[in-house]
């Protein structure tokens, strides 16, 4: 078995023990710190994936002439919009 523990989570690991023997009187807080980081780490690197993929969806529906801005389209009009721009596109 293999296990592949990261420098942030071993820092934890090795506080938190310290911690429970008493070598260091912390707060808990800063005990979990490298934790604390690495979650923050985590949701910053999804939240930025997260607006790459919109950013790219974005430009994927103006490359096929789709309205992404008008929200008042319901779905008839959006594939009527699609049916029409393929047509044109098709001549």
């Amino acid at each position: 078995m293999k296990f592949n523990v990261g420098l942030l989570n071993l820092l934890t690991i090795v506080f938190v023990v310290l911690k429970l023997v008493g070598v260091i009187t912390w707060s808990w807080w800063l005990v979990l710190l490298p934790t604390i980081i690495w979650l923050n780490i985590l949701v910053l690197f999804i939240l930025f994936i997260s607006f790459m993929l919109s950013l790219i969806n974005r430009l994927v529906e103006k490359s096929r002439g789709i309205d992404c801005d008008n929200k008042d389209n319901d779905a008839e009009d959006l594939f009527k919009e699609i049916e029409k721009n393929l047509r044109r596109k098709g001549k």
